[in-house]
């Protein structure tokens, strides 16, 4: 063997350290284990472990993540983000799904469909924040998906003036609305 691939741990060769994959499990491991991590409070500082088998294997990270479909495009995404990182409850996802799988997502509920806000903007072609601004002033879930946003002589408002359609928007919602 060369220099080059010879192991610097055992397992581990040279060069490996700078793969994506291996620093995802680094920060993966820092994030659960080291309080000084900026982020601790928010992964170990809840209880979020990491499973025994990536703790004392880099290996079979590497091994699982080649199975389950790893890809530099990918983040590691827990199934359910109270739960550890395990082979179980880890995928690999885009930033987008990922992105729709936190604690601080506000999930709604219509016609028996649960998505985030960023989902139903994506379904109702109304922005997050205007689905935001409507259920935070006490549209009702189906007027507030359902209504196309106001428009002012046919175009829609101009940004300066966002908060004089919403409230437009919302006074003329309860003028049509039954108290």
């Amino acid at each position: 063997m060369g220099r080059r691939n010879q192991p610097s741990k055992p397992g581990i060769f040279q060069g490996v350290s700078y793969t994506r994959l291996y620093q995802t499990h680094k920060s993966m491991l820092d994030r659960c284990n080291n309080p000084k991590c900026y982020i601790f409070n928010r992964y170990g500082g809840r209880g979020i472990k990491v499973c025994d088998e990536w703790v004392n294997s880099y290996e079979a990270f590497m091994e699982w993540a080649f199975a389950n479909g790893y890809t530099d495009e990918l983040t590691i995404d827990r199934i359910d983000v109270n739960g550890n990182y395990s082979p179980e409850n880890c995928r690999w996802v885009d930033k987008k799904t990922q992105s729709n799988n936190t604690r601080r997502n506000h999930f709604v509920e219509y016609n028996g469909e649960l998505h985030t806000l960023a989902e139903w903007e994506e379904i109702t072609k109304i922005s997050q924040k205007t689905l935001e601004r409507r259920i935070n002033t006490g549209w009702d879930i189906e007027k507030a998906l359902t209504l196309p946003p106001s428009r002012v002589n046919g175009k829609r408002g101009k940004r300066r003036n966002k908060k004089t359609n919403l409230k437009a928007e919302t006074e003329k919602y309860k003028s049509e609305t039954p108290s």
